[in-house]
């Protein structure tokens, strides 16, 4: 009676194991799903960050001509004289900005009056 006892109890244990089994590979394969998704959204927001960065880039870079208005990042040129730039007028001011632009501007206005590019 008690191998039969013995018996009953290792099936059990047996079916027991596999039911384990099965959710360790249940909960492994939900975690690799888990873990595409994330990696596919963190290459989606790379790649968004990238074309952000270009476009950006684009507009920094820009090729600027009189009469355009300008209000984009740069540094106020107080050498003018050092640089070979003629003297700026009244309200005006020489600028340099993040592609090597050269640009008079109208203070007042952000209206470009000259640009060189140096």
């Amino acid at each position: 009676m008690r191998s039969n006892a013995s018996a009953a109890q290792w099936e059990r244990d047996q079916e027991w194991q596999r039911q384990q089994q099965e959710e360790l590979r249940r909960r492994a394969e939900q975690q690799r799903l888990r873990d595409e998704a994330w990696q596919r959204k963190q290459e989606a927001e790379l790649r968004h960050r990238a074309g952000q960065q270009h476009k950006t880039g684009a507009r920094q870079h820009r090729h600027w001509e009189r009469g355009q208005r300008y209000n984009g990042h740069h540094s106020q040129v107080r050498d003018w004289h050092q640089s070979q730039l003629r003297q700026p007028g009244r309200g005006q001011r020489w600028v340099h900005d993040d592609s090597g632009q050269y640009l008079l501007l109208e203070t007042a206005t952000g209206l470009i009056l000259d640009a060189i590019l140096r």
